[in-house]
């Protein structure tokens, strides 16, 4: 297997994350971390963490997982192509939808692999849903509701909830109904988001997605002509019915070690690589961007 050298921009705590699964991914060689603190993860104590992308690209590397705030991923997108390096952005691909799409331009041109973060794509509960669904197994599909709930995260820059919670839905929703329309209504508060919308050939969905609970709740329903899937997207279990029994899924991967993995792949031009196309990642902002300003 070839080795591929990794960098992370940005270790915040989910930037943190991504380093410390990248480091446990076959074929990566985790070579440098960026962050203006400067600070060493203790989890990774010789892990190189300079302070500036100039000190980085004095290095060399072939890959680089973003999850710098997202403001800055156009100004980090147009140096690491320069660079002729790959680059896997956290999400969202943007604060607005036209710098999202000024990443997936400049990446555009290139023949190198560029993707976006939206990691409950490799989610086991929500691959199972899906896969369920496109087979028909409890009859046509009619309707999606997304849920999403949780406290407010910690972080030195802040996102509204649409872009820091509900993205993931909209995803979800676009990935599982095969395209996305303009939202139908929407009402949108400081910590809180509700939104309706069709996907696919006028299948109706609505989605929650609040900030300001305790408890984390992660869960897609599909109402169908023969029954109800209900995946738990914490706990990787799918239920048939509200009162079936949920199964949990033979899939133990972490979805963020599976994201890595099919971020390797595509690089290595190896068959059935997943990586979330930044297409998707626009699609996702514009969405909320027009849900948050309606």
């Amino acid at each position: 297997m070839s080795t591929l050298r990794f960098a992370i921009i940005g270790l915040g705590h989910f930037g943190r994350r991504h380093a410390l699964t990248c480091a446990t991914v076959d074929g990566v060689e985790l070579v440098a971390a960026v962050d203006p603190r400067g600070e060493v993860p203790p989890e990774l104590p010789s892990l190189p963490v300079l302070t500036s992308l100039d000190a980085l690209f004095e290095r060399e590397f072939d890959a680089a997982i973003v999850a710098a705030p997202p403001a800055a991923n156009p100004q980090i997108a147009e140096r690491l192509a320069a660079l002729g390096v790959h680059a896997l952005f956290e999400k969202p691909l943007g604060c607005a939808t036209a710098a999202a799409e000024r990443v997936r331009d400049i990446y555009a041109g290139t023949r190198l692999v560029a993707g976006v973060g939206h990691v409950e794509r490799f989610n086991p509960a929500a691959s199972a849903l899906r896969r369920a669904i496109l087979a028909e197994h409890v009859g046509r599909l009619r309707a999606l509701r997304a849920l999403r709930c949780g406290p407010a995260p910690h972080r030195s820059w802040e996102l509204s909830p649409g872009l820091d919670l509900a993205i993931h839905d909209v995803d979800l929703l676009a990935w599982i109904g095969g395209s996305l329309s303009p939202p139908r209504a929407s009402i949108a508060r400081r910590e809180w988001l509700h939104a309706a919308g069709m996907v696919g050939r006028g299948v109706p969905f609505t989605l929650f997605a609040d900030r300001r609970r305790r408890a984390r709740v992660r869960r897609l329903t599909a109402i169908c002509d023969d029954g109800v899937l209900i995946a738990d997207l914490l706990r990787g279990t799918l239920t048939r019915g509200f009162d079936g029994r949920p199964s949990p899924l033979a899939d133990s991967a972490s979805p963020l070690h599976r994201e890595h993995e099919g971020f390797r792949d595509a690089i290595l031009r190896r068959p059935n690589a997943e990586v979330v196309p930044l297409d998707a990642g626009v699609a996702a902002v514009r969405f909320i961007t027009q849900a948050e300003n309606a």
